[in-house]
């Protein structure tokens, strides 16, 4: 199940090695319609970690992300975001995406640490 990733989570959460956000807001349909999509995922992967971030709730947290619409699906590996979409993913593009994300290795430098 995804975790609620907020300011005072945050520190815990980006230093995982791969994380995938769903960035959110509570007025959002077409985020209600997503929810279960990314729940189902996450619980295919437990290995990663999958997190939700309210972007009302979390403002800070929406600018250092860079989201301009909702949904939003972010991923890191090693605190570097190797990729950032807005809109409604598929289960299948989702688990696509994830099984992309298990092969990506930034290069030093590339990218800034969140």
């Amino acid at each position: 199940m995804p975790t609620a990733l907020t300011a005072e989570t945050y520190p815990t959460i980006v230093t995982e090695p791969t994380v995938v956000l769903d960035c959110t807001a509570s007025w959002c349909h077409p985020c209600h319609t997503f929810a279960p999509v990314f729940a189902h995922v996450a619980g295919n992967n437990p290995d990663l970690v999958f997190a939700t971030v309210d972007v009302d709730a979390e403002p800070e947290l929406s600018a250092r992300f860079d989201v301009r619409a909702v949904p939003t699906i972010v991923a890191l590996r090693d605190g570097v975001v190797v990729f950032r979409r807005p809109g409604v993913l598929s289960p299948d593009t989702l688990q696509s995406l994830v099984d992309r994300l298990r092969q990506v290795v930034p290069a030093p430098g590339a990218g800034r640490r969140l």
